[in-house]
């Protein structure tokens, strides 16, 4: 975290008088470069500092930024306290570096001030030096050396560097600012290098310096482009692969579900090809209504307890949905009507119970069955209290009153956003329902193998193997223990050992004579005893580890662990599945060079015509690089590499006649050159059709 930091720079007021008497004091001249170098080397550190810590704050502050969004969004959606304290402290947090980058320009802009003075001050004594240089003579041509040897120019180029990147990493961003700010930079080293020379040299040496520190610049900025275009298409890569594993999580889920579905809507029909093309009926209608897939099922489950048919339950749900449309009723809500509506229908009771149900969500049941009886509903109480109103009979009456009232509310629900976002979602699910039953079909076999291998030998084996690793790891563990517990009680207590070798076992005794002291001075109240009584305990216990890890038993794991890593490199190694694991890595780490070739970087380029492939009617020699794009005619084929060597070795009856009788052979180089030729021709010929 940045710190503050106060620089004041100042030019002492001899320094301009001295430089200007310089054509007469060589050693006033060199001390004041030496002062003139100090404030500089100053000034070029403070400014340093303050760069980085600006560019330390404005990293810590795009994450504060990230942060404060992220809170937000979760407050927006949880409306806890937790949530609006985190929001807080991050919105806090975020404050608090803005105002601390904030102090840091304002020092930042205060030493680019006093940089500018102290630079105007040390150009025109370096001005008024070369005018008693040109007057007096005595220093001649050394003025220009004693200024590029002092380094000062050096110093200069850095600071001026580090304002210019301050300035432009504010204005264009970073790297161009690098670019601009090395370029500037370059020039002022490259002058101070060819200063030496005098002024041409300078001059040269600007140039140079210049054009050096454009490249360092112009790589830069080619750097982060290319770090860009690697983070953006391996972003996009891990995306897809990212959303195909949860699509394939999510669609098996949802596959898994579907198919104890099947088995209880076939239970609760009686019959399965029934249960199938009700499930297919209740997929189209979650895809194209508010509901989900899930909700349906589970108010189809609720109605058909209750009663009803495969043939009557839908235009039950299709009702239930127009009117919870209309009246803005939840899930839920519809779920609980269509509890109350199979209760009735399945008692055979109209009950003020069932009928609150329906009137707390909106739905008039009374007043329905009141117009339909002819009667007011003071009437209807009566009439529902005496259990004059049979409950199928009414559930019917509510249901037609529904339907003459809400019918199509659900289609028109549909097409606003809400009702669109739903639509969306059960198709998306549909989709990863599609991915997730595909894999499930498939992987239904292996586990079948999976079980049957567990549940035989294999697995009869692999319980008494795995009984015999726990049963080893836990004579491991009370070895370990016994050691410990033996060191501890040698030396705490005075007990004799059995695991110690005679060497060790004197020296826990010695240690327990000593304990047995410290342990009396304790007791007299000698309270720092027990700081040694403490250290024997902890010694005894690091001797019971050492003593431990060099036991036969623990020796032998550890032997038996490296031939497992030995064994394993070299199975490693003889399988070759690191390479592709490497092949991946590299082919992730390529940046824009790799897509040099057929294509530019413009859209327009991603022309797969005849004009820019050209067709490869007699073949290729070789395909240059991967991706390689090209024309196809019918009849050719396309030929694996390791196809390719197949055919070669296959091939027969190809004639190759050399005529003349002299030869130049000038190196093993022409050997190799020759030998292409003939066996490009013969390919040639064999992939012509010429024999």
């Amino acid at each position: 975290m940045a710190e503050d930091v106060g620089i004041v720079i100042s030019l002492k007021d001899g320094v301009s008088p001295v430089l200007k008497s310089i054509a007469g004091n060589v050693k006033s001249f060199d001390k004041d470069m030496e002062n003139l170098e100090e404030s500089v080397e100053g000034y070029s550190k403070a400014q340093q500092k303050l760069v980085k810590d600006s560019a330390e704050l404005k990293s810590s502050l795009i994450q504060a930024d990230v942060k404060v969004k992220e809170a937000t969004k979760s407050y927006k959606k949880l409306k806890d306290e937790a949530s609006r304290g985190a929001m807080d402290e991050a919105i806090k947090e975020q404050q608090e570096l803005k105002q601390k980058l904030a102090d840091v320009n304002v020092q930042l802009q205060t030493n680019v001030s006093g940089y500018k003075a102290m630079n105007k001050a040390a150009l025109d004594s370096a001005v008024s030096a070369r005018k008693a240089e040109n007057q007096s003579g005595v220093l001649g041509s050394s003025l220009g050396k004693r200024f590029a040897a002092s380094g000062i120019f050096n110093m200069l180029a850095g600071s001026v560097s580090g304002a210019a990147n301050q300035f432009f990493s504010s204005a264009l961003g970073v790297p161009e600012a690098d670019f601009l700010s090395q370029t500037i930079g370059g020039a002022i080293s490259g002058a101070a290098a060819g200063a030496v020379a005098g002024p041409l040299g300078a001059l040269a040496g600007a140039g140079f310096g210049m054009f050096s520190g454009a490249i360092s610049g112009g790589t830069q900025i080619e750097s982060a482009k290319d770090d860009a275009f690697k983070s953006y298409y391996n972003n996009l890569y891990d995306e897809a692969a990212q959303r195909q594993a949860a699509s394939l999580e999510s669609g098996s889920a949802t596959a898994a579900q579907r198919e104890k579905d099947k088995i209880s809507f076939a239970t609760l029909f009686g019959d399965q090809g029934t249960a199938d093309s009700y499930l297919s009926d209740l997929v189209d209608m979650a895809n194209y209504t508010p509901f989900y897939y899930d909700d349906l099922t589970a108010m189809s489950k609720t109605l058909a307890t209750y009663g009803y048919g495969a043939d009557s339950i839908l235009p039950v749900l299709t009702t239930i949905g127009d009117a919870g449309a209309a009246l803005g009723q939840s899930t839920a809500d519809m779920t609980t009507v269509a509890q109350a509506l199979g209760r009735m229908k399945s008692s055979g009771k109209t009950t003020l119970e069932y009928l609150n149900i329906l009137n707390d969500r909106g739905i008039g049941a009374v007043g329905m069955l009141a117009d339909k009886y002819g009667v007011d509903q003071g009437t209807m109480y009566s009439m529902i209290s005496r259990g004059d109103v049979e409950g199928g009979r009414a559930v019917d009456i509510i249901l037609e009153a529904l339907e003459g009232k809400y019918a199509g509310s659900m289609e028109e629900m549909s097409q606003t956003f809400p009702g669109l976002t739903s639509t969306l979602e059960g198709l998306e699910q549909e989709l990863a329902n599609a991915m997730g039953k595909g894999y499930n079909d498939t992987r239904t076999s292996g586990l079948s193998d999976q079980i049957a291998a567990y549940g035989g030998e294999l697995g009869n084996a692999l319980i008494d193997l795995n009984g015999r690793i726990g049963e080893h790891k836990a004579s491991m563990d009370n070895l370990s223990d016994q050691y410990q517990r033996e060191a501890l009680s040698a030396v705490l207590l005075g007990q004799e050992t059995s695991l110690y070798d005679d060497k060790t076992s004197q020296r826990l005794q010695e240690m327990g004579e000593r304990y047995a002291e410290l342990k009396e001075r304790s007791d007299a109240g000698d309270e720092a005893a027990v700081n040694e009584m403490a250290e024997l305990k902890g010694q005894a216990e690091s001797l019971a580890t050492a003593a431990y890890e060099s036991s036969d038993q623990y020796s032998a794991m550890i032997d038996a662990q490296q031939d497992s890593v030995a064994a394993t490199r070299e199975l490693t190694a003889a399988f070759g599945g690191w390479s592709n694991s490497y092949r991946l890595q590299q082919e992730k780490s390529k940046g824009r060079a790799s897509t040099f070739g057929p294509y530019t970087g413009d859209p327009e380029d991603y022309d797969f015509s005849e004009a820019r492939y050209r067709a490869k009617a007699y073949g290729m020699h070789r395909v240059p690089y991967n991706n390689y794009a090209a024309l196809l005619h019918e009849g050719e084929r396309v030929l694996t590499a390791r196809e390719a060597r197949e055919l070669d070795r296959r091939s027969g009856g190809v004639s190759v006649q050399v005529t003349g009788n002299s030869f130049s052979v000038r190196s093993d180089g022409d050997l190799d050159e020759i030998g292409e030729a003939i066996a490009y021709a013969i390919e040639r010929k064999l992939y012509a059709g010429v024999s």
